[in-house]
């Protein structure tokens, strides 16, 4: 397991030498220093909050954001298209952001953070170093949009900038990269818009982490969990230099019993791709407990061939069983009538085969639970079982 930071570190301290930056940029607004003092500013608190991280033991660790005013700043003060505005309230918090205006279409370059996460780099000399951007939904829904017609358009095409920045952070040596995106958890009704918007960003070709921040996952935990649907993947096909390209594709998921050394294709399925492939494991694939099926994907272009393998896990059911009671309380003398449904734990739906329960009446004697009787059962179908058991002395 590793430990990492998200978001901005502080950049004040209590201390008058850890106050340095907070005088540095009343002096640049009060026009007695040079735009060079106030990065070297900028450079000796960013060293310093480096250090902080490591020296806490976390494993992977960011910049500190210490250039970022906040989460937007760096992104609306560096694309096309895009001003900043007005201060707001962050989410109704006890911080601010400048709102970005969007009064034309939006054009990044993808090196707005480059130069910061060069520097970042040469400063770190035991963690791993990750960078971070704005997450589309959270930059277009806090944005004022004067341009685009409908806010799909208008995340979609911050999704684009986003990707084009994280690209420049790949080509900069980053192999991780924070998508900072309070706005999914806040929003969850948009949930499908932000997995196009996510999957154009993942297009980029760097492993992402999916941020969020400020309010409860629930809705969007429970939209993910979709019992007996199949699995989605989404493939790009690229040239080295990143862009997209036609390609043959070959998806097969091959099998193999733990007893068994051969293994044996499970799926079989080919489709053409044009630079964006989607493709569906289905819900129904043969695999069973003790399988270790691996998932491979071929693409082939001309003579260029690329493959990709992934080894999956097949974990043994786990279940859950709902006890219900003829009545909330009892005396002794009096008999339990009980009735159960077991579960499939993870797609909530009654089992299909017989299983053997042991029902158990306990006691709590010195603060330990102590089992009195027991009654073993099979449930029958639905998962349904159930009996009774005396209350005695």
């Amino acid at each position: 397991m590793k430990t990492t930071v998200i978001g901005a570190y502080p950049k004040v301290g209590d201390d008058a030498a850890a106050q340095e930056l907070r005088r540095a940029l009343h002096r640049h607004d009060r026009g007695e220093i040079a735009d060079g003092d106030l990065d070297a500013a900028y450079d000796a608190t960013t060293r310093a909050a480096i250090k902080e991280i490591e020296d806490a033991g976390v494993d992977v660790t960011n910049d500190g954001q210490i250039r970022w005013d906040d989460p937007l700043a760096p992104f609306a003060r560096a694309w096309g298209g895009v001003s900043r505005g007005p201060l707001e309230r962050f989410y109704d918090n006890n911080t601010y952001f400048r709102q970005p205006v969007i009064k034309g279409p939006i054009r990044a370059d993808g090196l707005t953070l480059v130069k910061d996460f060069a520097f970042a780099r040469a400063a770190v000399t035991r963690a791993e170093l990750k960078g971070a951007v704005c997450g589309p939904l959270t930059f277009a829904t806090l944005a004022e949009d004067r341009h685009f017609p409908s806010l799909e358009k208008r995340v979609l095409a911050v999704a684009d900038a986003v990707a084009a920045e994280i690209r420049g952070l790949k080509d900069a040596g980053a192999t991780l990269v924070d998508v900072e995106d309070p706005a999914l958890v806040a929003l969850p009704a948009h949930i499908e818009l932000a997995r196009e918007a996510y999957g154009r960003i993942a297009g980029a070709g760097v492993a992402i982490c999916l941020v969020t921040y400020f309010f409860p996952p629930d809705r969007i935990l429970e939209s993910l969990h979709q019992p007996g649907a199949p699995t989605p993947f989404r493939l790009a096909t690229q040239t080295p230099d990143g862009q997209p390209t036609a390609a043959h594709v070959t998806v097969r998921v091959l099998g193999r019993a733990a007893e068994h050394e051969v293994e044996h294709e499970l799926l079989h399925e080919e489709y053409d791709s044009s630079g964006d492939l989607r493709f569906l494991l289905p819900a129904t694939l043969a695999v069973q407990p003790g399988q270790s099926p691996r998932l491979i994907v071929e693409a082939k272009s001309g003579t260029a061939k690329e493959v990709v393998e992934h080894e999956f896990v097949v974990e043994e059911p786990t279940y859950l069983t709902h006890v219900a009671l003829n009545k909330l309380t009892y005396g002794i003398g009096e008999v339990v009538f009980f009735r159960t449904v077991t579960l499939d734990r993870f797609a909530l739906a009654p089992i299909r085969q017989p299983l053997d329960l042991t029902y158990s009446l306990c006691q709590v004697v010195d603060g330990k639970l102590v089992s009195r009787k027991q009654l073993h059962g099979t449930t029958e179908q639905g998962g349904i079982g159930g009996g009774e058991l005396a209350l005695t002395d």
